[in-house]
């Protein structure tokens, strides 16, 4: 691998290895209302704020994984939902507004929600770095 490695370098120039050294992307979050009621047809509304520190500006995208029970729209299929943000330079913030389902299908119960923030390299198709934070919504 090493033989490899030294290989490509020769052949690519070091304007293009620019390293982003140190990011990091905090992410926060509040959910209205606290709860969902069990079996029923009801919403809540997620507002999430990424905000990307590092010295370099880097490829941002934002994941939300849901439990099963639990989406992002009223016929309960979509589970997972990814923004590509795009690039974001040092302390800037963005804020997301989503809303999660819950169907007459969903029991009582705890349901967990991931939020990822991928720092990717220079396409989406590589990831750096990922920083996850999450929470579980109560269904009563």
């Amino acid at each position: 691998m090493a033989v490899f490695d030294k290989m490509f370098s020769i052949f690519s120039s070091k304007k293009d290895q620019k390293q982003l050294k140190n990011p990091f992307v905090g992410i926060t979050y509040s959910i209205s209302p606290l709860r969902l009621k069990a079996y029923s047809n009801e919403k809540l509304r997620l507002n999430a704020t990424l905000t990307y520190t590092g010295e370099m500006p880097a490829l941002i995208s934002f994941e939300i994984n849901l439990q099963t029970g639990l989406s992002f729209d009223s016929t309960n299929i979509n589970k997972k939902k990814v923004i590509r943000i795009g690039e974001m330079n040092n302390n800037e913030k963005k804020d997301f507004e989503i809303e999660i389902f819950s169907t007459v299908n969903t029991p009582k119960g705890n349901y967990k929600v991931e939020l990822v923030a991928n720092v990717h390299d220079k396409d989406f198709n590589q990831i750096l770095r990922q920083f996850k934070k999450s929470f579980e919504i109560r269904v009563e």
